[in-house]
């Protein structure tokens, strides 16, 4: 045999062996893991009514002048009985905002805010210390109807069409003893109303959050209602119910790449207001996503932790929205967090695919 036939032969044999090599690597590697998605029966499309539907775009009323943000203050101060002074050095650092403190108490403040009207005011914790419950705590009942008092008598009620109570809770205090003991004291009592337009919820920055103290005083409060105007909706503006149906799939794929399944528990047409000026319609999705990991070195062999998150996320249903959503993320925010990460964590993951339960 020549010397050119032996080296055709060794070639092509070596091709041989390099080829299976890398068919049987391609063969060893798993399949890409696929994400579950299981809808409840509580979890039904939502069909929009796309006659009906609005838009709510803030009422353009000039900011707050200085003058009047500071009368409106110095009538808070007289209702609560609150000594506070002009904080100058923090106004420089936030503008458009008022600000004030009370140099005794650290905790004590009231910021309003210019532009928007937002107004957060909290008397102070420092009379709240002891370990003891604060007396004459309204209950659940009366402290809903104390808290509409006194926004009304500082001329802050919204209007009561808009008004929904969500929650009557309390602010507490717990003590961890050196000797293992603990207590729990109640400090005061929180009343938070919601609200709602044209018949739906709406989610994000609208709120009017109460402390009451002895008695129903009022030490705290946050107000972030803008008021609004009505705006009818085109239903040409309108995604459709299919495309609506595949982004919802594609934000559960995209916020839960890393779950084994997600089961969809709600799915709901609400208003979703981010506090930039315009209140819009969109999908609120109630959610579970499941997650094993296995755990690093565990006395067991191949121990899996099993995980259930909850997950709650909004949806736009308008082709070109104006809001900002939870999903949305600043490219120059997540590219400097991303730049902090080792840099196995800056690797980009790979989509999974979504099965059908």
């Amino acid at each position: 045999m020549s010397a050119k036939t032996i080296a055709c032969t060794l070639f092509i044999v070596a091709s041989f062996v390099v080829s299976s090599t890398l068919s049987l690597a391609g063969a060893a590697q798993p399949a890409k893991s696929r994400v579950l998605i299981h809808y409840l029966p509580s979890a039904q499309p939502v069909h929009l009514d796309r006659e009906r539907l609005q838009v709510f775009v803030a009422k353009p009323d000039p900011a707050l002048s200085e003058e009047d943000a500071t009368r409106l203050a110095e009538g808070l101060f007289s209702y609560t009985q609150a000594t506070f002074s002009r904080d100058y050095d923090a106004a420089e650092k936030r503008q458009a905002h008022l600000l004030f403190r009370d140099p005794k108490d650290p905790s004590a403040n009231l910021d309003v805010d210019l532009q928007t009207r937002e107004l957060r005011f909290n008397k102070g914790l420092a009379p709240y210390k002891k370990e003891e419950d604060t007396g004459q705590l309204p209950t659940d009942e009366d402290a809903a109807r104390l808290a509409l008092a006194h926004l009304d008598k500082l001329s802050m009620l919204p209007p009561r069409d808009e008004l929904v109570l969500a929650h009557v809770g309390g602010m507490n205090m717990g003590v961890h003893r050196s000797d293992g003991s603990t207590s729990l004291y109640r400090k005061l009592i929180v009343v938070r109303y919601d609200r709602t337009l044209a018949g739906l919820p709406v989610f994000g920055q609208s709120r009017v959050v109460l402390r009451l103290a002895e008695n129903g005083s009022l030490v705290g409060l946050t107000r972030r209602w803008m008021p609004v105007a009505g705006e009818s909706v085109r239903p040409e503006e309108l995604l459709s119910d299919k495309a609506i149906a595949q982004a919802i799939r594609d934000q559960l794929l995209a916020d839960g790449r890393s779950a084994r399944s997600i089961v969809v528990k709600r799915m709901d047409l609400v208003l979703y207001d981010h506090g930039g000026g315009v209140i819009e319609p969109a999908i609120r999705i109630l959610a579970s996503m499941h997650y094993e990991d296995k755990v690093v070195n565990s006395r067991i062999v191949g121990e899996v932790r099993r995980l259930d998150v909850p997950y709650d996320t909004f949806v736009p249903v308008l082709k070109h929205h104006r809001t900002r959503y939870p999903f949305e993320r600043d490219a120059e925010a997540t590219r400097r967090i991303k730049s902090d990460q080792p840099p196995r964590m800056q690797e980009q993951e790979e989509p999974r695919i979504e099965g059908r339960s």
